[in-house]
This record gives structure tokens, C-alpha cells and sequence, in this order.
């Protein structure tokens, strides 16, 4: 899926970007934003990260260990998405 497909529901949600603007609504309704609030243990993120790198899939960019870690870390956390 590319950024252009997802426009327009950015757009919809007011935000520059539809991950920012999916964060913000599940802020304003009060859902999980968190791996750790659905239930996922932190020992978990790395071989989590493992497994989708040794398994890549289309992408706009390189699927790579390094990166999906730092995300994966990201979303433990809940801290909202770069713009």
C-alpha cells in the first residue's frame, strides 16, 4: 500500500499522515496504543523483530532487523508515530 492510497483517510482523520492520525484517535477514544497493553511481554519484541525480518514482505522500504526492532520498541512504549 502506498502513501497515495492512504491519503485520503489521513485527510479524514485531519492528520499529515494516516499512522499520526490513527495514534491521535485511539488517544482521543481512550484504546490501547501499546503492545504491552494487548498483552505483548517485552521479551518478546526481539525475536518478534527476528522472525519478520527473516520473513520480508513487500514494503516501501527495507524490511530489516534493526528497523522493525526500533518500531516494534516504539509500539511497546506508545510513543506516537514520526511524522
Amino acid at each position: 500500500m502506498t502513501a497515495a492510497l492512504l491519503r485520503p483517510l489521513a485527510d479524514v482523520l485531519g492528520a499529515t499522515n494516516t499512522a499520526l492520525g490513527l495514534f491521535d484517535l485511539a488517544t482521543r477514544l481512550g484504546a490501547p496504543k501499546t503492545l504491552a497493553e494487548i498483552g505483548m511481554p517485552h521479551d518478546g519484541i526481539a525475536a518478534a523483530a527476528d522472525e519478520i525480518a527473516a520473513s520480508p514482505y513487500w514494503n516501501p522500504r527495507p524490511v530489516e532487523r534493526e528497523g522493525v526492532l526500533h518500531l516494534l520498541e516504539d509500539a511497546f512504549a506508545g510513543r506516537r508515530p514520526a511524522s
